[in-house]
């Protein structure tokens, strides 16, 4: 993607990094992960990915769920 000039970002909300703001991004690539989306109570940052997706879907980005990213999309 980066030879075709596109420029891209990861965020770690699991370590704690804030979430983009939803006009410095075209796409949420939303990744996967061994836990599942109704565990917010072992993962409490996954409230904070559910609104990122939220509003991503909000501002009418697109938005791409792997594995646990789509259950996360699902959920949000």
């Amino acid at each position: 993607m980066r030879a075709r000039g596109h420029v891209l970002s990861v965020t770690r909300l699991y370590a704690g990094e804030q979430p983009p703001s939803t006009d410095s991004y075209d796409w949420l690539i939303v990744m996967g992960g061994p836990m599942s989306a109704n565990d917010e109570g072992e993962h409490p940052w996954l409230r904070a990915e559910k609104r990122l997706i939220a509003d991503a879907i909000e501002a009418s980005k697109v938005v791409v769920g792997i594995c646990l990213g789509a259950q996360l999309i699902a959920s949000a």
